[in-house]
C-alpha cells in the first residue's frame, strides 16, 4: 500500500500549560526535527487543534486525505511511522487510529498521536477535540470495546459499535476525543488503537506530567525520572549522543548542492563522512585529480564506512548492498548504527534494506542531476584522489583550528562541507534550534574570516563564500 506525502498534513500539537513555558522550545524542535527530513510533509504547528483540523477539511471532498496529529515532545525513530500509522488505519478500514483510553465511563484518547481521516471528521460534524473539566454526557450507538489491551487494563485495541441501539453514556469528565469517538461510533465507524510495532518507533516524554524531571535531564542527561515512559524517553536521548560515535550514514539525506561559482576551481575538500556525497563533490569537474580529500567526524564507525568503500566498492550500485551487509558483518560486535532516512516497509511494517538503500541512492542521484554513468565516473575519480581521516568533534573547541588545518597545503582553493553539525537531533532537544543555529554562525563567520585560500563553506545546505574568492 502506497502512500504519497501529499496525501498526509502532519499537526505539531501544542498542549502545554504555561508551566512548561521553559522546556516549550526544546520539545518543540525536537519533534518538529524529527518530522522533518527527506520526506516532505505539509507541517502545520497549531495550540488548538480543533480549529486546525477543521481548516483542514474545508473544501476537501476526497477520502485519502488524512491529518497525523503528533504532540511536541514526542521523538519519532524515522518519518515511515507517520506513514505506516495511516496504512494500518486504512488496513483496519478505521478512519481514526490511536492511543485509545477507556477510563471515565466512555471511550477516548490520548492526544499525543493519532491519525485521522479528514473526509470522514467533516462527515460526522466535525466534533471538538479539546478537553473538559464537567461531567459529560455521550448519546451515541451502543459501543464495545477489545476484551485484549496495549497494556494494562484499559488500553483496547479497538472499539467499535455492538449494535443499532443508541445508548447514553456519562463520562466523568469531557476527556480529550471523547466526542469524536461518540460521533464516529455512531456513524457505523471502528476505531483501532496503535500497534506494539508502531509504539515502539516513538517515544513520548508527558511533558504535563514530568516537567520537573524534563528539566533535570536536559540539564543533566544521568539524571533518572521515576516516569517509567520517561525514563525510555530519556534512554532514547542518551542513545543519541552516545550514537554519535557508533552511527554512520550509509547514504545521504540531505540535498546535493550546487557550486554557484561554476568557474571556482579546488584542490582540497574537507567535509564529514557522510554516505556518498563527499564523492559527488570532489570527484566533480571543480576539482582536480590531485585533490586532497580530508573527512573528518566525530564517529568511528562513520570513519570506517568510508574507509572500507574507498576500499571495496567500485562505484557500481549493483554492489553496494553487498558490500554495506558485509561492512555490518566485519562490525556486528562494534554495535555500529546504520543511518538511512529513505525506505519501505511491508504490510508487516519490517524495513526492507534493499528498498531502502535504491530508494535513497537513486534520490541522491536525482536531486544531483547526474545518472549512475556519471556517479561511477565521480567516484572512481574520488577513490583515486588523496584521502585523510581526522576524528573529530565540531562542537568542541578548537574544532575551527582544526577545519582550517586542513586547508593548509591547499594552493587553488577549498571546499567544505559541515553538513548539519548544528542541526542534529539532540541539539534540538538539549540546546534548541535558536542556540545551535547561533553556534553555526559563529563557526560560520569565523572560518570564512581566517581561511588563506577562496573558500567555499556548506553548512546547513547553504553555500557560503570567504572575501577572497572573486
Amino acid at each position: 500500500m502506497s502512500i504519497d506525502t501529499h496525501e498526509i498534513t502532519v499537526v505539531l500539537y501544542d498542549d502545554l500549560g504555561p508551566n512548561c513555558d521553559d522546556i516549550r522550545n526544546n520539545l518543540y524542535d525536537l519533534t518538529n526535527f524529527k518530522v522533518g527530513g527527506s520526506h516532505k510533509f505539509k507541517t502545520i504547528s497549531t495550540r488548538n487543534i480543533t480549529d486546525t483540523i477543521r481548516e483542514l477539511c474545508v473544501n476537501n471532498t476526497s477520502s485519502e486525505k488524512w491529518a497525523v496529529i503528533i504532540g511536541i515532545g514526542t521523538f519519532l525513530q524515522g518519518q515511515n511511522v507517520i506513514f505506516d500509522t495511516v496504512k494500518h488505519a486504512k488496513q483496519e478500514n478505521a478512519p481514526l487510529a490511536c492511543h485509545i483510553l477507556d477510563r471515565g465511563g466512555y471511550y477516548h484518547f490520548h492526544q499525543q498521536w493519532f491519525a485521522l481521516n479528514l473526509k470522514t471528521y467533516a462527515d460526522i460534524g466535525s466534533p471538538s477535540f479539546e478537553e473538559s473539566q464537567e461531567s459529560i454526557q455521550i448519546h451515541t450507538r451502543e459501543t464495545e470495546r477489545c476484551p485484549d489491551n496495549a497494556h494494562d487494563d484499559y488500553t483496547p485495541w479497538w472499539v467499535r459499535p455492538k449494535s443499532q441501539n443508541l445508548v447514553t453514556y456519562t463520562s466523568d469528565r469531557g476527556y480529550f476525543g471523547i466526542r469524536v469517538v461518540g460521533e464516529l461510533i455512531q456513524a457505523g465507524h471502528d476505531i483501532t488503537n496503535i500497534p506494539q510495532v508502531l509504539r515502539k518507533r516513538k517515544d513520548y516524554c508527558y511533558p504535563a506530567h514530568n516537567h520537573d524531571d524534563i528539566v533535570a535531564i536536559i540539564k543533566d542527561p544521568t539524571h533518572q525520572p521515576k516516569d517509567v515512559a520517561l525514563q525510555y524517553f530519556n534512554k532514547t536521548m542518551v542513545h543519541l549522543v552516545d550514537n554519535l560515535k557508533k552511527g554512520y550514514y550509509v547514504l545521504n539525506t540531505e540535498l546535493i548542492s550546487e557550486v554557484s561559482h561554476e568557474h571556482m576551481q579546488f584542490d582540497c575538500f574537507v567535509g564529514v563522512c557522510g554516505g556518498i556525497k563527499p564523492a559527488i563533490i570532489s570527484g566533480g569537474p571543480n576539482f582536480s585529480e590531485t585533490s586532497e580529500v580530508y573527512l573528518v567526524d566525530i564517529s568511528p564507525a562513520a570513519i570506517n564506512w568510508q574507509k572500507y568503500l574507498l576500499a571495496n566498492w567500485d562505484g557500481n550500485f549493483d554492489n553496494f548492498e553487498n558490500v554495506y551487509n558485509t561492512f555490518q558483518e566485519i562490525h556486528k560486535l562494534d554495535n555500529y548504527v546504520p543511518i538511512y532516512t529513505f525506505g519501505q516497509t511491508d504490510k508487516n511494517h519490517v524495513h526492507n534494506v534493499g528498498l531502502a538503500l535504491l530508494e535513497n541512492f537513486n534520490q541522491i542521484l536525482s536531486v544531483a542531476k547526474i545518472d549512475k554513468n556519471e556517479f561511477y565516473d565521480r567516484w572512481n575519480k574520488y577513490r583515486n584522489q588523496t584521502h585523510h581521516f581526522v576524528n573529530i568533534d565540531l562542537n568542541e573547541d578548537g574544532a575551527i583550528d582544526k577545519i582550517l588545518d586542513c586547508t593548509k597545503n591547499s594552493k587553488v582553493g577549498a571546499y567544505i562541507w559541515l553538513s548539519n553539525v548544528f542541526e542534529m537531533d539532540y541539539l534540538m532537544f538539549y540546546k534548541t534550534k535558536k542556540c545551535s543555529t547561533n553556534q553555526g554562525e559563529i563557526m560560520k563567520e569565523i572560518i570564512l574570516a581566517k581561511a588563506t585560500v577562496p573558500t567555499a563553506l556548506e553548512i546547513h545546505q547553504d553555500i557560503v563564500f570567504s572575501p577572497n574568492v572573486k
